[in-house]
């Protein structure tokens, strides 16, 4: 089974988050709002990750999920296999999309995953990126979210992680 969400020319404001999610979780609808007030103005450019793409492959109780991340015109894809038992494809969604990111800002290489958790809070079905940082003799935690919409929990995953990773310092 192979599954693509693509996340580019679709507007944030129409791309309502009203499906099930994989793990079965509530309806959720993002306030269009609150999506727009993200977006840059108009004329002015965007210089931060963004998703592209979220593509998924399931046989044989092993899957490989791929990451397509753009900054401006850059583009990087990656990787990430193993098992799907468990949490384990929204792991592998948040490790390529760091290795996706670090194709793009080397930095990014530093971070590792700590943990992934989808939870319904309230009504909606959020996604929750928990990595980390090393920094100096200690580490640097990074936190992101994003609502689980229609294209799904693996989607929603690569967009907390980047969500975490715009939160990084970059004098690490």
């Amino acid at each position: 089974m192979t599954e693509e969400a693509p996340t580019e020319n679709v507007p944030r404001a129409t791309r309502a988050d009203v499906g099930r999610s994989q793990r079965g979780g509530l309806r959720a609808v993002a306030p269009a709002d609150a999506l727009r007030a993200m977006d840059p103005k108009p004329g002015e450019a965007s210089q931060r990750l963004t998703l592209h793409s979220v593509t998924v492959t399931v046989g044989d109780n092993r899957c490989s999920v791929s990451v397509e991340v753009r900054e401006g015109a850059e583009q990087s894809v990656a990787i990430a296999e193993g098992a799907c038992a468990g949490s384990g494809m929204e792991r592998l969604a948040a490790e390529a999309t760091i290795r996706a990111a670090a194709g793009l800002d080397p930095g990014v290489a530093r971070v590792s995953v700590e943990e992934v958790a989808v939870a319904t809070v309230g009504r909606r079905v959020v996604a929750t990126a928990m990595l980390v940082q090393p920094v100096g003799a200690g580490e640097e935690p990074l936190a992101g979210t994003a609502i689980v919409g229609s294209a799904g929990t693996v989607d929603a995953v690569a967009r907390a992680v980047l969500e975490a990773l715009a939160r990084r310092s970059t004098s690490a």
